[in-house]
Order: C-alpha cells, then sequence, then structure tokens
C-alpha cells in the first residue's frame, strides 16, 4: 500500500511526527518505513490527485487542494487531521484603486465567491501584486498572518476556515483503515 504525502508544508510537518517509522529519512521520493504493508511517496499536491485517480493510493494533501482541484468529490472520502490550521482569505492593500481584479493561486474558489470580479492566476508571492498596485485584493492561504501584518495588508474577510491537511482516498479503496491505524498511532 502505498501513502502518498504532499511536498511542502504538509510533508515537513509530518515528516517530523513519523520519523521513526522509516528505515531512513533523506531526498528520496519513495521511503519504507517499519511496517511492510507500507510505503510513503512524497510527491506534489497535484500529483496525488492523478495518482488517487488510477491507483489505490491513499493521500495526504491539504483541504485547500482538494477544494481548488479534485474535481468529482463524490468518489472520494476524505479525514481531517488537524495537525495545523489555515484558512483561505480574502487580502486588501486599501490603497491600491484596481479593486476589480484578484490575484490568486486559487482561481476555481475565487471565481465560485467573487463572480463579478476578474481573477488572475499566480502561483508564487502572492503579496507581490498588491504591493506593487497592480491590484488591490489576492486571495491566499494564511496560516499565523505574519506575512500580511508585516507587509500592512489586511485580511479582509476569510473566506473558507479550517484548511487542515486531510487523509483522502477513493471510497472503493479498503486499505484506508490500516492507515487510519497507522496515523492515529503517530498523531
Amino acid at each position: 500500500m502505498i501513502l502518498a504525502i504532499s511536498k511542502g508544508r504538509v510533508f515537513d510537518i509530518f515528516k517530523k511526527k513519523i520519523s521513526n517509522f522509516f528505515f531512513e529519512l533523506s531526498r528520496k521520493i519513495i521511503f519504507n518505513t517499519i511496517f511492510k504493508f507500507l510505503k510513503i511517496v512524497c510527491i506534489k499536491p497535484l500529483d496525488i490527485y492523478f495518482y488517487l485517480k488510477k491507483s489505490n493510493f491513499i493521500g495526504i494533501i491539504g483541504k485547500d487542494i482538494y477544494f481548488e482541484f479534485f474535481k468529482n468529490k463524490k468518489k472520494f472520502l476524505y479525514i481531517d487531521l488537524n495537525f495545523f490550521n489555515c484558512r483561505i482569505s480574502l487580502i486588501e492593500n486599501n490603497k491600491n484603486k484596481n479593486n476589480k481584479l484578484i490575484f490568486t493561486k486559487y482561481k476555481n474558489i475565487t471565481k465560485n465567491i467573487f463572480k463579478k470580479y476578474k481573477v488572475k492566476y499566480l502561483n508564487g508571492t502572492f503579496e507581490v501584486p498588491v504591493l506593487l498596485g497592480y491590484s488591490r485584493y489576492i486571495v491566499d492561504i494564511i496560516e499565523s498572518g505574519q506575512t500580511i501584518k508585516k507587509n500592512k495588508l489586511l485580511e479582509k474577510k476569510t473566506l473558507i476556515n479550517n484548511i487542515n491537511p486531510i487523509l483522502i482516498f477513493k471510497i472503493k479503496n479498503k486499505n484506508y483503515k490500516k492507515i487510519i491505524f497507522f496515523i492515529k498511532c503517530i498523531l
């Protein structure tokens, strides 16, 4: 069985909690564990979506990825893992006049909420467009809000709360019970 964990913040935090269960922890992509039934793969979140659709992978991703990219949500179940908590928010630089344009990584979520706004996809440092005056608003994920405060931006409105890491799997996948047991042991 393969547990795919998304690279980045989710893997970094999860890695600390599960380091006792690895034979070795390095820059490898596929890790053996002390459990013969389980290998762990560290890949990009959108790749996890691909493998979940095509095989019996079980994934750990941020709930933001689920809301933004999973098209057929009826085929999947998820369980909140709650080992850190973020939110997706509308962030404003009220000094800017261009108030009909929003930059974001979450284009689908943003378009569904702000139907009268032009939404531009951006993958990177989202504060830059509002700091340079290209837009008044961005939609981004926030954990502590320190970046926003340090750059004198305003968190105008929380759009989605409880953006936690989630354990996600196909409804037809019966192996998820072993992974849930494993996750409960380490958290």
